[in-house]
């Protein structure tokens, strides 16, 4: 009987290669196996045995498709072309079917011209990076500004290409890019941005003098603009830069990247000239401005002989606001790299830990660019020119600039890091890994199956998806493979050295040697474990509760009754929507108060309207229960924490207080620590790495969450099945217990030392 099991280290050790070319050999060995759909037939019925973490179709693709791409006889595809795709299984096929063709020796230009949606040309395009066909450049540019998803592919391609030669004999600046008449400002921005990048040139000094003293560019456009005479270093336009900089009125973004442009070409005179620059309505404005001064009265020289001993480490947070959890898109690992990076720099292997935010221009006002957390720990905020509405898909049309912002920023303070962490699977993680390549740096890479893990409705069966949905999914799983190659080392999360989530989507952790070696480290995350309510604070719950700026506050007269807590940013996969009607909809409400924490009310994103307004719905329909629930807007984690142990300390009964994580799928959970640190009775799901630490019944209880039926039924089967309400007590003492003697900050941030140490030996020794 073959063993199925997908944790990490125990499919590596039983791994056996030669049982891989085996199958390869026989699948070379026989003719009637060289058509796809025998190939992938022989594959799903040969891997299970050999690959014991493929635990469902997807993953299992996944190998396959691996798997095809060493087979070193050609194979036809023998399928017929699919007239849509509406999963990721069949986008994975269309995939796999681009890249036999090209290797067949089809013609690039015929795999275009069969492209008839978006997806399908973003298929062909991806197909491109696997077999890298010479001819094929100047092609790609009639698709640029069909698609930001198109735009980014090509960027990526020409990044790719130019690397292994001159980039000007690849790409032909067109000659109207600058004529705002003919061409379309998407257009002018992808050629600038590229143009930029690659140091290429072709856009004379008359033509980008008369777009600056022009008022026809949009501010994207004209800061795009901004940043290609930065980038290539065109002193000679420092008089229209200080005439542009006079103008009234400038919008923020085009303001921002003036300055910063200004301080990066370096001219004597324009000190004096952001000196006497008025910002006096804008506190991080004028923090920027007295940064830019200083480098440039500092010079192009760097002070390398001045830096401390020890390790310099960045770790990029490009998702809310470390110092607002729960607000817009920041969450738990906001709180986890705050607390780790506070813990790294109190030992003396440490100089400087610099953990990086981006700072979009509708949100720079007063927000310091460069706040100290703790010494040796600076949050550094990185002005960017675009609002963050949809970061993903930001980040996806603002790759260059991230690269460049995250570049000027070390310039802007001196910063000379040995290592960058990054931890997202988007193309602002794939901009810092570009950038650290060329400045010769190392980069770690939290790598989680996000969002592979989400692709199956069941363990056969594909998840429909939109084209929008689609698109999204199959550019982070582009992303995730690019970044694993680029990489130096790689992190993957997981308790007592154990992940199940990852190896059953990422073939080339087992199957490329390359890959395979690279040091690769399973680390726990961690809180503070300990949170003492002082004196003063003891009354933050209830006030907190019944007094605060949400729609939702407590009756004072249902006060001694139990909580349901849940904490964190309002989002669809979070499921806080699920929470409440799984609470309305049972006899929950019967016994416990429910109480959201996190989101910002007053101001919310798209994301967090679409939870608020179904919470209203769902609110309006038990008018009832309203004194009961309580929604409180997103405060600062000590709050919640405070909060968490107010309740603990106020409300004892012989129902537990609950922590309930009603996520689609939490990677490792912080605030779910956070609530078993406190002594809640805590609920999480059952997907993602929670199991690694909640033993079901033991410390804790996982359940569904698919939707709030699943959510209702598996809580109220938990207290109803233990009649002995202290039995959930124990059980919650367990959770607390293990919180915080297991999985406390120090000692995870003691494996996160030894490890960015290990790192930087194995490069000396190498």
């Amino acid at each position: 009987m073959v063993l199925h099991t997908s944790d990490y280290r125990t499919v590596l050790e039983s791994f056996n290669e030669s049982e891989i070319e085996e199958i390869l050999d026989e699948i070379e060995r026989d003719p009637k196996k060289h058509t796809y759909d025998n190939v992938v037939e022989y594959l799903y019925d040969s891997l299970p045995r050999v690959i014991i973490c493929a635990t469902d179709t997807y993953s299992l693709f996944r190998y396959c498709l691996f798997l095809l791409s060493r087979l070193k006889v050609p194979i036809v595809f023998d399928s017929p072309r699919l007239e849509s795709i509406r999963d990721m299984g069949e986008a994975s096929r269309v995939l796999a079917r681009n890249i036999l063709l090209l290797r067949g020796e089809e013609s690039v230009t015929t795999l275009f011209e069969e492209t008839r949606t978006t997806i399908d040309l973003y298929l062909a395009l991806i197909s491109l990076f696997e077999v890298q066909p010479q001819d094929n450049h100047a092609r790609l540019l009639d698709f640029v500004g069909s698609s930001p998803y198109i735009d980014a592919l090509v960027a990526d391609l020409f990044r790719t290409a130019g690397e292994s030669g001159d980039p000007q004999d690849l790409i032909d600046i067109p000659s109207g890019i600058l004529d705002v008449a003919t061409v379309d400002e998407r257009q002018m921005r992808f050629f600038l941005d590229l143009s930029a990048e690659h140091g290429l040139d072709g856009l004379t000094e008359a033509s980008l003098r008369e777009c600056l003293e022009s008022d026809r560019l949009e501010a994207p456009a004209l800061c795009a603009l901004l940043r290609y005479v930065g980038d290539k270093g065109k002193t000679s336009l420092t008089p229209s830069l200080n005439r542009l900089l006079r103008q009234p009125s400038l919008e923020p973004s085009i303001l921002y990247t003036l300055v910063d442009v200004i301080a990066q070409l370096g001219d004597s005179a324009s000190t004096k000239v952001l000196g006497n620059l008025n910002a006096s309505d804008s506190l991080t404005l004028s923090e920027f401005i007295r940064a830019s001064v200083i480098e440039l009265e500092r010079g192009k020289e760097r002070r390398k002989s001045e830096r401390s001993e020890g390790i310099t480490l960045v770790q990029c947070a490009f998702y809310g606001d470390l110092t607002r959890p729960g607000v817009l898109s920041g969450g738990g690992l906001g709180t986890f790299l705050r607390e780790l990076g506070d813990y790294l720099t109190e030992n003396d292997e440490i100089a400087d830990v610099y953990t990086f935010n981006l700072l979009p221009m509708d949100r720079a006002m007063t927000e310091p660019l460069l706040e100290e957390l703790r010494d040796n720990h600076k949050l550094v905020r990185i002005p960017v020119s675009f609002e963050l509405c949809d970061e993903a898909l930001d980040f996806l049309e603002n790759e260059y600039e991230i690269m460049r912002a995250v570049r000027r920023t070390l310039e802007r303070y001196d910063i000379d890091p040995d290592i960058f962490h990054i931890r997202y699977t988007d193309n602002a993680s794939k901009a810092v890994l570009s950038l650290a390549k060329r400045l010769g740096k190392k980069v770690v890479f939290t790598l989680t199956p996000d969002p592979h893990g989400t692709f199956m409705q069941n363990d056969k069966d594909f998840r429909p998806m939109s084209e929008s949905q689609l698109l999204r999914n199959l550019n982070k799983v582009f992303i995730a493979d690019k970044i694993i190659e680029g990489v130096d080392a790689l992190l993957l999360i997981g308790f007592e050295r154990k992940n199940s989530q990852v190896l059953p989507y990422f073939p080339q952790l087992l199957l490329d040697s390359t890959i395979r070696n690279k040091p690769l480290r399973i680390v726990a995350e961690g809180v503070r474990p300990e949170f003492r309510l002082r004196e003063e604070d003891a009354s933050i719950y209830p006030d907190l509760l019944i007094s605060h700026e949400g729609d939702y506050q407590l009756n004072p007269s249902q006060l001694g009754r139990p909580i349901i807590l849940n904490a964190g940013r309002l989002h669809p996969m979070k499921g806080q929507h699920y929470l409440v009607e799984a609470w309305i909809r049972s006899s929950l409400n019967q016994s416990y108060n429910l109480v959201l924490v996190g989101g910002n009310l007053n101001n919310p994103t798209p994301e967090e309207l679409s939870i608020i307004k179904r919470i209203e719905e769902l609110m309006e329909s038990r008018p009832e229960l309203k004194g009961q629930f309580c929604h409180i807007p997103a405060v600062q984690n000590p709050k919640v924490r405070l909060l968490e142990q107010s309740i603990m300390s106020s409300i004892k009964n012989d129902l537990p207080n609950l922590y309930v994580c009603s996520s689609f799928k939490e990677e490792f959970g912080i605030s779910i620590l956070e609530g078993m640190a406190a002594g809640f009775l805590t609920f999480a799901p059952r997907r993602g790495g929670v199991s690694d630490y909640i033993k079901d019944g033991n410390n804790g209880f996982l359940i569904r969450t698919d939707d709030a039926e699943s959510i209702r039924t598996d809580i109220e089967a938990v207290l109803q099945h233990y009649e002995r309400k202290d039995s959930l007590h124990e059980i919650a003492s367990r959770g607390k217990q293990f919180a915080r003697e297991r999985l406390d900050i120090g000692s995870i941030g003691r494996e996160y030392l030894e490890y960015y140490l290990e790192l930087l030996r194995l490069d000396s020794v190498g």
